[in-house]
Parts: C-alpha cells; structure tokens; sequence
C-alpha cells in the first residue's frame, strides 16, 4: 500500500539563545522580537518542492565518538520500510536533555562517502557544532544522495554521553 509524506516544520515559538559579550544570555524565539517566522513545508512527490521519504534515528554517542548515518542504508520509515534516498530535503536534530557543554559536531569531517551538506567541500575540517540545528537544502530542491554522497558524520566533541534524535527527509 502506498502512503504518501507531507512536511511541515514550524519556526514559531522555538528559540536560540544569545549570548552577550559581556556575559549574559537572551532567549531569540522566532516570530517576537524581529527574528524570522514560518513554515518550512514539503508537500508528497518527488519534485523540487516534495518529499516521499522521512525517518527519525535516535541516537547515543558516547564521548569523543562518531555516528555516522548512510542515507542508503541502515534506516526505515515510520513504517518499517527501508529508506534509500535519492535526494535529502532536510535535516533536523536535538540533543534530549543537554549539559550546558554538552554538543554534537554535524558535517562531513572527512568521512568517506560523506555528503557535503551545507559546506564547501566534503573534507574533515567542515562541521558545524550544536545542541539543536535544522536546515533544509538548496532551496528546496535538495542535496544528490548516490553512493559517493551519501553519510552525515554525528561527532561528540565532548567529556560527557550525549543522547538525542535525528531526523531527515527527502526523496527515493
């Protein structure tokens, strides 16, 4: 039986928090205070502004570790059918129950395979450091997903075990 994927993840009421210079912080919430609101909606099928595939992955990295997720292989739908992108639409994670310090490096990182994401090149001094991040790529149409394009590398830089979930979607 066919089933079919709508996305739609809201910016309203999630926040960052700035941190000031001189000590202090500030929580940002998306739709107050000048800072961007909205939706970032994928509707089902396989073109520039659809998806037909999302899975969420549930994580723990211990200290100085890497998971490291093939979009190929290795994961299902809600389900249970395996997930074999073609395309990646979006990415989201969150750490569950974060330390103050506590953080997970998201990109390449020299990986074989790895997909370049966001960055320039697909080599290991590109990542990006979080507790929470979301991004959807190339303005909708995606990121190719193929056999040399294809591991996001999850690092955990730090002292302590992190937990948390990540999730992606996109096309196959």
């Amino acid at each position: 039986m066919a089933t079919s994927l709508t996305t739609s993840l809201s910016l309203r009421g999630s926040s960052i928090i700035k941190a000031f210079s001189g000590g202090g912080t500030a929580p940002l919430r998306f739709g107050n205070y000048g800072m961007a609101k909205g939706t970032f909606s994928l509707f089902d099928g396989t073109g520039a502004t659809q998806s037909n595939v999302a899975f969420v992955k549930d994580f723990t990295i211990l200290t100085t570790a890497n998971l490291d997720i093939d979009l190929t292989s290795g994961q299902t739908d809600a389900s249970g059918a395996a997930v074999v992108m073609t395309s990646l639409k979006w990415i989201y994670f969150e750490l569950t129950n974060p330390a103050a310090t506590d953080k997970i490096r998201i990109g390449p990182q020299g990986v074989t395979n790895a997909i370049q994401l966001w960055f320039q090149a697909a080599t290991t001094n590109f990542w990006t450091e979080a507790q929470m991040y979301f991004q959807g790529f190339s303005n909708y149409a995606g990121l190719t997903v193929d056999a040399t394009h294809k591991v996001i590398r999850l690092h955990n830089p730090g002292a302590s075990t992190v937990n948390g979930y990540f999730l992606a979607g996109g096309v196959q």
